[in-house]
């Protein structure tokens, strides 16, 4: 939960964001598409933990820090949103990597958005492999002695994937 002081900053930035673009927009997609532009990725902030007013003072971060902007803007908003984290598949990289990203309800629905990468159509690729929800297990599972895999979930929506760019 956010603190009253915290919230109000936020809701006030929301205004000015709102205010400066287009009506037609989801205010979901408006978010990430702001804190996709002015945060800069920087690989000096990995390990780092920042407060929000943090972030938004040094403009800079990585993944988890644009997940937590965007997941305190959205909660200011009213809008219900997790923080999630995985692995992705880095083209740049070209290898699998620690990420985190957003899942959003909105319109009945859990959407995940990844403010970090761009992703705002609320389908991930699948190289975005979730396993973890607000830092607790998402997945359990067993290698070599027992060949099953148990999912075990808090969210109840699905949420959908696609095999293409």
């Amino acid at each position: 939960k956010l603190d009253r002081s915290l919230s109000n900053y936020l809701q006030n930035m929301i205004y000015q964001i709102r205010h400066n673009t287009k009506e037609d927009e989801l205010l979901y997609i408006i978010l990430a598409q702001w804190v996709n532009k002015n945060i800069e990725y920087d690989i000096n902030y990995i390990g780092k933990d920042l407060t929000t007013k943090e972030i938004l003072e040094k403009k800079k971060g990585v993944c988890i820090h644009y997940a937590q902007l965007y997941n305190d803007l959205l909660r200011s908003a009213g809008i219900p949103s997790v923080i999630v984290s995985g692995i992705s598949y880095n083209t740049t990289n070209n290898k699998f990597e620690n990420h985190a990203w957003n899942l959003v309800y909105t319109n009945g629905d859990w959407r995940a958005i990844d403010p970090t990468w761009g992703l705002y159509s609320g389908i991930l690729p699948v190289s975005h492999i979730f396993l973890y929800f607000e830092n607790r297990p998402v997945i359990n599972y067993t290698t070599y002695s027992n060949s099953s895999i148990h999912f075990k979930s808090n969210i109840q929506k699905n949420i959908n994937f696609i095999n293409e760019y």
